[in-house]
């Protein structure tokens, strides 16, 4: 059965390398330093766009899950396994509508000219691009290269590659036989760019159809993480160009532009469960660079809704914790209202072998906002899966918050249940890397890709399997799925 899809954006098929790939963050952390470095806190963080994935995404309900590919084709499947697809390519993460039936998707669009990236990005993106691109023009007039001036400007405006492709487009564009006459051999490069454009949109499953609604946000930013409403309405989404990440809001009926809220954040974020407040990891200062320095900040709290569901931009945020800032700083709110974040955390003076490698879990409960608490015990903490050198950023909750899935970098599964403080291993690890983050279908239910056994792979090539643990025992629900999509859910 296939899903297809209404509305479509033109949107040609884009193959990427998930490990390399500009949007998703990577795990830091602050290991391997030398006594020097560790008493100075010169931290070295890397880089925040890319990381395993979660290539199966359970709905609310349990009922359906999306399965996207490494390619980024989507397709759904029940609890049984039974797969549905559709003819929609470079979907690269959904989130759920509270309906199950919703869903909103980080997409992306390859451009390879003016005319086509122009009518689509925002008035000011537009301007930007145009009054960069004439600037650059102008100075050729002097005898400086254009292609040195267009690395100039990205290096100075900390842009993406999308946004570079899209200025030299603008330029090939309007300035033409001229511009070629003075890049000479650079010209057919130039021309034959292409400057790929992320983007939001909302879906709706509808009997046999993919209802698609239009796109909340075009750019060429990095989108680094999405969160919708309890309430479905509206959306938190973490995005910037190269290592500056902002947080900006959104209504998913796309009734207005995107506001953004805070100029520079960590990518965890997430909402109040009344849907009036969003809490998120900011630095306190703006100027810091992410790649060499350590600076202090806060985990906040902004209230942006007033109690009709309007948009209120005129709050200020209120700080609740302090902490070293990571860029992969984590939050999540729970149903009771408590706020889990990540933060590394610190005693000075410290040897550099007693410098933290990874972050920790801690409890901000709003009813008594003078205390934090460990949420794991240390001891169990330190038996966690490793992931990039940070064992605590890849959690994910059940759907009730009971229960906590860590998954590691060699494909090692482990749940922590908190009430008993028990540690369950789910998978352990072996010799193949993590294929997919784990995701809950439902409170007792993890949803896990694994890599199937290559002596037991059809014509030796390795697959993977799509399975559902609960109580220690798996079962697997990919069975019949074609070869190229099973194959596709591995790197």
């Amino acid at each position: 059965m296939t899903l297809n899809p209404k509305s479509e954006i033109r949107n040609p098929k884009q193959t990427r390398n998930p490990k390399s790939e500009g949007w998703i963050p990577k795990h830091s952390g602050l290991r391997g330093y030398s006594a020097l470095a560790a008493l100075s806190l010169a931290v070295l963080l890397s880089g925040c766009f890319s990381w395993p994935i979660q290539h199966v995404i359970w709905s609310p309900d349990g009922s359906r899950a999306a399965v996207l590919d490494n390619d980024g084709d989507l397709s759904f499947c029940d609890a049984e396994g039974k797969l549905v697809s559709t003819s929609l390519s470079n979907v690269f993460t959904v989130a759920w509508q509270p309906n199950s039936q919703g869903l909103i998707m980080l997409r992306m669009m390859p451009l390879t000219n003016w005319a086509e990236i122009s009518p689509l990005i925002s008035d000011s993106r537009r301007t930007e691009l145009v009054q960069a691109g004439d600037r650059i023009w102008s100075d050729t007039q002097g005898g400086k290269k254009a292609t040195e001036l267009i690395e100039d400007w990205k290096s100075g405006a900390k842009a993406s590659d999308g946004a570079k492709a899209a200025l030299t487009l603008y330029m090939v564009d309007r300035y033409g036989k001229d511009l070629q006459t003075k890049v000479g051999t650079n010209w057919a490069a130039m021309t034959n760019l292409t400057a790929n454009a992320t983007y939001l949109q909302a879906a709706r499953i509808n009997g046999d159809h993919l209802d698609l609604g239009k796109a909340l946000f075009i750019d060429f930013q990095e989108i680094a993480s999405i969160r919708l409403t309890p309430d479905g309405n509206w959306l938190a989404y973490v995005a910037g160009d190269l290592d500056i990440p902002r947080l900006y809001l959104a209504p998913v009926d796309g009734s207005r532009k995107p506001a953004q809220i805070a100029p520079m954040v960590a990518l965890g974020v997430d909402w109040s469960p009344d849907s009036r407040s969003v809490y998120y990891v900011r630095p306190n200062g703006t100027n810091a660079d992410f790649n060499t320095d350590v600076f202090l900040a806060s985990l906040s709290v902004q209230t942006v809704r007033d109690f009709a569901g309007g948009l209120v931009l005129t709050n200020a945020p209120k700080d609740l914790a302090g902490l070293i800032f990571d860029p992969n700083n984590q939050v999540h709110c729970l149903p009771d209202g408590r706020v889990v974040f990540t933060a590394h955390e610190i005693t000075l003076p410290s040897t550099a072998d007693d410098m933290p490698s990874a972050q920790r879990l801690f409890v901000f409960d709003p009813r008594q906002p003078g205390t934090l608490s460990r949420l794991i015990p240390r001891g169990k903490a330190d038996q966690l899966p490793d992931l990039q050198g940070d064992t605590h950023a890849n959690f994910e909750f059940s759907p009730d918050g009971s229960r906590i899935s860590f998954a590691g970098e060699k494909g090692d599964v482990q749940v922590f249940t908190l009430a008993t403080a028990d540690l369950t291993t789910v998978q352990a690890k072996g010799d193949a890397d993590l294929a997919s983050l784990p995701s809950w279908r439902t409170t007792n239910e993890l949803c896990l890709v694994r890599p199937l056994d290559p002596a037991i792979a059809t014509n030796q090539v390795v697959k993977s399997e799509v399975v559902l643990w609960k109580n220690g025992a798996a079962r697997v629900i990919s069975q019949h799925w074609p070869t190229n999509l099973t194959k596709g859910l591995l790197y």
